[in-house]
């Protein structure tokens, strides 16, 4: 689990299009973030509880009172991870070979 102050690498910086009508600023894939806060709370769009991070790099003026909306915590990787998720990832998409060649 992370902590505050940790960096997280963004994985997933896809929005609902709805969202782009009360946030100015949002976590772009392949950018890297500090944690400010966490927070439990509903998802937006569907209310299922999860974990939010409040980010360092990214305020949203008027939202709340500290300029800040949280994400969930799935769309980031710890940054020391980062390099396994990405072995991972290619391994997953990497060709498999058979006794013939490519299958």
């Amino acid at each position: 689990m992370n902590k505050i102050g940790d960096k997280v690498f963004c994985i997933d910086g896809t929005f609902h299009p709805s969202v782009t009508e009360w946030a100015n600023y949002l976590p772009l894939d392949g950018q890297v973030f500090t944690i400010r806060s966490l927070l439990r709370c509903p998802h937006t769009i569907t209310k299922e509880d999860g974990i939010g991070y409040r980010l360092e790099e990214l305020k949203n003026p008027g939202h709340t009172k500290d300029n800040n909306f949280s994400f969930s915590d799935w769309r980031f990787i710890d940054l020391d991870e980062l390099q396994s998720y990405y072995d991972l990832e290619i391994e997953k998409s990497a060709p498999v070979l058979s006794e013939n060649g490519f299958k």
